[in-house]
């Protein structure tokens, strides 16, 4: 089979016809004559090197994207840095190499939403839809609208829904 096909290597030898039960037969049973007859190793094609500096560019422009169309809605996620990242193709790279994406990693640090500022947003979402629902504004049905627990806000959140209660 090796002198049929010198240009194969052990993998493609194995799949032509006969070449799998051949290879284990020789793998189980003669394993010094198989290493040191095997065919030699056949490196495959080289992947394309990747423009990180592109890549970081293309990404900083889809987050702004999904940045803008987020805002827009009232009722939305909290755009923290991974709910950023799992709405870009290939989400698992981005994470793995973000230390190489300098751009996309700041424009993350800059614009991902903290829990108490998300907070504050969904406060001010509730109170709009309370007030434009002409309904009573008070403490308890804006922490209900919000969907927060009086119990678990910080201190900061708790004045700033007293600032809007005015």
């Amino acid at each position: 089979m090796i002198r049929e096909n010198p240009e194969y290597g052990a993998k493609k030898l194995r799949s032509l016809s006969g070449g799998a039960k051949v290879y284990a037969w020789l793998y189980r049973n003669d394993y010094a004559w198989l290493s040191v007859n095997k065919p030699r190793r056949i490196k495959s094609a080289t992947t394309s090197r990747i423009d990180y500096k592109k890549w970081d560019e293309s990404l900083v422009a889809k987050l702004k994207v999904i940045k803008n169309l987020a805002s827009g809605l009232s009722m939305r996620p909290r755009l923290s840095k991974t709910h950023y990242i799992k709405q870009l193709d290939r989400s698992s790279s981005i994470e793995k190499k973000l230390h190489l994406l300098p751009n996309t990693k700041l424009w993350l640090k800059v614009n991902s939403e903290s829990v108490e500022s998300y907070q504050k947003f969904r406060i001010l979402s509730a109170v709009k839809i309370l007030s434009d629902n002409d309904i009573e504004v008070n403490r308890w049905r804006v922490l209900r609208k919000a969907g927060l627990n009086s119990k678990k806000i910080s201190m900061s959140v708790s004045n700033y829904i007293n600032l809007h209660l005015r």
